[in-house]
């Protein structure tokens, strides 16, 4: 008997003060203390970007699902493209004085 009144004085301690022992704190520290985390990294979508060499566009690449230069209009004359538009690693360096600044 003296067992079960331990566990059940026990539950009820961690549930009055559960709140205090799993609370956080203002002053945590979140993210982490890697010193590379606090460089800046660009990653940029090459095809999205600039296309500097023309030869290495594939326009009947896919086939009859072809995957370049797909063009979508919307329902008010909108235009989008949802293929590959051909931008290269040329196009970014061609360009680098507009992804520098």
């Amino acid at each position: 008997m003296k067992y079960v009144q331990k566990i059940l004085l026990s539950l009820v301690f961690l549930l009055l003060f559960s709140d205090s022992i799993f609370a956080r704190t203002n002053d945590e520290f979140f993210g982490t203390t890697e010193p590379y985390a606090e460089e800046a990294i660009y990653f940029v979508l090459t095809d999205r970007f600039v296309d500097g060499d023309e030869r290495n566009n594939f326009a009947n690449q896919g086939g009859n699902s072809r995957s370049f230069d797909r063009p979508l209009y919307g329902p008010s004359g909108q235009r989008a493209n949802v293929g590959y538009l051909g931008g290269d690693f040329k196009g970014i360096l061609d360009n680098a004085e507009v992804t520098i600044s």
